[in-house]
This record gives C-alpha cells, structure tokens and sequence, in this order.
C-alpha cells in the first residue's frame, strides 16, 4: 500500500508530458501533409474516389481525435495542479493548432482535386 502514492505522484509527472507529447506529435503529422501532399496530380486526376474522397473520410476522423484531444486537455488543465496546468494548456494549443493545419491541408487537397479534375468539391 505504501507504493501507490508513490506511483500516483509518479503518474501525475509523467502525464502532462505523455499528453503534451501527443499534442506535438498530431500537429507535426498535420503540418507533414502541407508540406508533402499525400497524392499526385497524376493520382488524383485519374481517379479522386480512391484517393480525396478515402483521404476526406480520414480527416474528419483526425479531426474527431484531435478534438478529443483538445477537450480533455483542457478539462485536465482545468483540473491540473498549477505545475501541471502549462504542459496541459499546451497540450490543447497543440491539438487546437493541429486541428487547424489538418483544415489547411484538407482545403488545399481539395482545390487541388478541383482544378484537376474540373468538378466542384466540398468536404465540410
């Protein structure tokens, strides 16, 4: 019995790093695809079904993980002791910044599919 405080406080350090981690992690993987998108153009003229619309549903699970992410970021800051609540707030600019390059990139994705293609997109 005596252990378990000792890995609570153990897991309370350790937490906020772990989620603020993760939070870095899906914002680089959302800033990735801006920077190398994840189709040609020769892939994407040939045919957008197998590849804007899958990649279409893809995102809007990201962006349901990221929202997640960023709600119970903020619920644990909220939470947090006042060491813990930076790495918790972070966390959530994380998310929020990861949510909105995913946005960014699934925009440019799509004009990319349009002016290739010549049909009007939309995937909001």
């Amino acid at each position: 019995m005596s252990q378990h405080p000792r890995h609570a406080a153990r897991l309370s350090a350790i937490l906020p790093i772990v989620v603020l981690a993760l939070g870095v992690v899906a914002m680089g993987s959302a800033s990735v695809e801006l920077v190398f998108p994840p189709f040609t153009d020769a892939q994407l003229s040939a045919n957008f079904v197998d590849t804007w619309e899958a990649h279409t549903l893809g995102n809007f699970v990201l962006l349901l993980l990221f929202f997640v992410g960023f709600v119970a970021s903020g619920i644990a800051a909220w939470f947090a002791t006042a060491s813990n609540r930076l790495f918790f707030g972070l966390a959530a600019a994380a998310f929020l910044l990861a949510a909105a390059l995913d946005v960014v990139a699934m925009h440019t994705l799509t004009a990319r599919t349009e002016s290739l293609t010549g049909q009007s997109l939309s995937w909001l």
